[in-house]
């Protein structure tokens, strides 16, 4: 069978090629261990001779291939047409949304004080804690406005942390429907435990930042959660009412 002219392949330099020739040109001397398939096909593109010899199949075959110039105009073509839609505001890319960057904020959050912490205590049940620490003999349902919690989480929260021995629960003589809370002295002990720890936590949080980033990150993320404190599933309600917790410390430091 005669061979197309000008498709010899030559594996060595000094060897000849299938059209006998010796010393071809470069065009004529490509090696498939030196091009990738997508260099030759580029090479041999418009050779169906060649094309047929090496794959055994039809030029055409290879017309649903694209040049690199076409993928590149495409390429471009797309990418101005993302930024379009980006500089229009309808689109945005993921890691650049808010709620993203809140909640990857969150995580590392979490992650940093459960490695500084320690002590098997959970961010909420640490705020308990310090809330119970500031205002002795209160109900659950103002426990639950003061650490931001619907009422349910705030009883379930108190019922593990008393099964611990960290919180002690009583039933008030006038009223049968709401629970007070108070420390246990092994409680009261571990929230005095963690506040050196709570005090490395916050370094550990601001430290990428320098002094003036770490005051203006705090100022506007004290804004952001003040704003839209409503938006929350259990707003934050720091009004503490005498009224109600009156009898309830009074009755609570007898106890």
């Amino acid at each position: 069978m005669r061979e197309p002219s000008g498709c010899g392949v030559s594996s060595t330099s000094g060897e000849k090629n299938r059209t006998g020739r010796k010393g071809a040109s470069s065009t004529d001397r490509l090696s498939l261990s030196v091009l990738n398939v997508r260099s030759l096909i580029d090479a041999i593109r418009g050779r169906k001779g060649c094309a047929k010899l090496l794959f055994g199949m039809e030029g055409q075959l290879l017309s649903g291939y694209r040049p690199r110039g076409e993928k590149v105009k495409r390429r471009v073509r797309d990418a101005s047409n993302r930024a379009a839609k980006r500089d229009d505001g309808l689109s945005i890319d993921v890691y650049d949304e808010p709620g993203h960057l809140i909640r990857r904020a969150q995580q590392i959050a979490v992650s940093m004080f459960h490695s500084t912490m320690r002590n098997g205590v959970t961010p909420i049940q640490y705020c308990v804690l310090r809330v119970l620490q500031d205002h002795p003999g209160i109900d659950q349902v103002t426990l639950a406005r003061l650490c931001a919690l619907d009422t349910s989480t705030a009883a379930d929260l108190a019922v593990r942390l008393e099964e611990r021995g960290l919180v002690r629960r009583m039933m008030p003589m006038k009223s049968k429907r709401h629970r007070l809370l108070q420390l246990t002295t092994e409680g009261a002990a571990l929230a005095k435990r963690l506040l050196p720890n709570a005090y490395m936590l916050s370094r550990r949080l601001l430290r990428a930042l320098n002094k003036k980033e770490q005051s203006i990150f705090l100022r506007l993320l004290k804004k952001f959660v003040h704003l839209n404190n409503q938006e929350s599933r259990a707003p934050l309600d720091r009004r503490f009412s005498r009224s109600r917790n009156n009898n309830s410390n009074s009755r609570a430091k007898r106890a």
